[in-house]
């Protein structure tokens, strides 16, 4: 499905599941949650797609990650409640400009995990508390792009030094 809208918002609203609380695939869902998202075993949010939003004011809970964004990108969680997770990331986003502003908690062994394939624009706005640590997971090819980088400045730092030293020779010379 695509489109929807899942609006759980009175305070005592519970939606919970073993292995997700819920799943929804697709493009342009928007989900509101006041109340209560949970799972025992997987994620409590588990999103599939692009430019899916979620705004919580409530409590999402999980064993595993919290909420999960998988395959998509533009996506974006704007949080003034409590996610969390015992186990894992309380959020983990997926390739692309992702983003995720939070005055609420987010608790996890990770707060925030951004994942993805070549360059990602993913923001972080924070005023409320993260607990635990935001990370990036980088991928073999960005590896490579990075190790390459660093080849290229351990190979420009002698050339450096060398530029100086001839500089300096050149000084002594026409003063001699």
């Amino acid at each position: 499905t695509a489109g929807g809208n899942v609006f759980n918002i009175a305070a005592t609203a519970t939606i919970f599941g073993r292995n997700a609380g819920l799943a929804i695939a697709g493009d342009n869902n928007v989900i509101t949650n006041a109340g209560d998202i949970g799972s025992s075993a997987g994620s409590a949010l588990n999103l599939t797609g692009a430019t899916n939003s979620l705004a919580n004011s409530g409590h999402i809970r999980s064993a595993s990650v919290a909420v999960s964004f998988n395959f998509g990108s533009d996506n974006s969680v704007t949080n003034s409640g409590r996610i969390e997770s015992l186990q894992a990331s309380a959020i983990s986003l997926g390739e692309g400009s992702n983003t995720v502003i939070t005055t609420g908690v987010l608790v996890g062994t990770q707060g925030v995990q951004f994942t993805g394939i070549g360059v990602n624009t993913d923001s972080l706005f924070n005023s409320g508390s993260v607990l635990g640590t935001l990370s990036e997971v980088v991928t073999p090819p960005e590896r490579m792009r990075r190790r390459q980088r660093v080849l290229w400045l351990g190979g420009a730092t002698p050339g450096l030094a060398g530029s100086y030293a001839i500089l300096i020779l050149v000084g002594f010379w026409q003063r001699g």
